[in-house]
């Protein structure tokens, strides 16, 4: 079935006290949001580590990811590569109307993407231009997002980024922190990528933390938090001012939380 794409760029919020972070358990042809009138798009469906769009392509579609996690990387003069963002389901691939792509777009993880060409959105933006107005604050989210991120790093060692990213993943989920399993979709290459580090640094500093108290690593993509004021402490945060910072910041994608005790995937 092909999907409505429509409603997918009205502005979303997530409902109070859930977090955004989602199993990859829909159907791909499902899209994450279908109550408009966007004219049917064609959804593709991506293996992990894929190449969606490569920088410097002119690409004339945008994509709404309707499950999966999609990198956003450059890649400078010297061949170094840097993931920047991490997108997520409701959020949008591609930017047509550059001409030329200035990141490569790629599957973190298995991934489905609904693509729509500029004049299919145009002109299913209807009178009052409400689809076009969501398009916008999408974008402006994700922008938003990227901007946090980046400030995130600034003044903090690795030992701290990690913590940083490791609270990121719970902030907005219900319960005590020390009841969840983080479970990291990322590999560790990606994840090393994002936080600006090393893979062999990404492993040391995550066994720190272990030795610390503050989590415990239960398997070499599954991790507790064990002593959450210990991790504020480690992340460089104050716990009582930390937690809004935490919500705006794009690294909360990446992982899927779950109750100790709750079926895990």
């Amino acid at each position: 079935m092909k999907p409505d794409a429509a409603d997918a760029f009205r502005p979303r919020r997530q409902p109070s006290g859930r977090s955004a972070l989602r199993h990859d358990d829909r159907d791909p042809a499902e899209p994450a949001a279908a109550n408009g009138s966007f004219e049917r798009g064609t959804v593709a469906r991506y293996a992990r580590g894929t190449e969606i769009i490569a920088q410097g392509d002119a690409d004339s579609r945008i994509g709404l990811i309707v499950s999966g996690l999609v990198k956003v990387s450059m890649t400078s003069g010297n061949g170094d590569s840097y993931i920047v963002q991490i997108l997520h389901e409701g959020q949008l691939v591609g930017d047509p109307w550059l001409g030329q792509s200035a990141f490569s777009w790629g599957a973190a993880t298995h991934a489905g993407i609904c693509w729509l060409t500029p004049d299919s959105v145009l002109r299913s933006g209807g009178s009052d231009n409400t689809q076009l107005l969501g398009l916008s604050d999408t974008l402006a989210g994700q922008l938003r997002e990227a901007q946090f991120s980046a400030l995130s790093l600034r003044g903090r060692n690795a030992l701290q980024r990690i913590a940083y990213w490791i609270l990121a993943q719970i902030c907005c989920e219900p319960g005590p922190a020390e009841d969840k399993h983080i479970q990291i979709l990322l590999t560790r290459r990606d994840l090393a990528s994002l936080l600006d580090m090393t893979v062999e640094t990404l492993s040391r500093v995550m066994h720190q933390l272990d030795e610390h108290g503050a989590i415990a690593l239960l398997t070499p993509d599954t991790l507790r938090v064990r002593d959450l004021a210990r991790l504020f402490d480690e992340a460089k945060l104050s716990s009582d001012s930390g937690e809004g910072e935490l919500a705006d910041n794009g690294w909360r994608w990446g992982s899927r939380v779950t109750q100790i005790g709750a079926k895990t995937v």
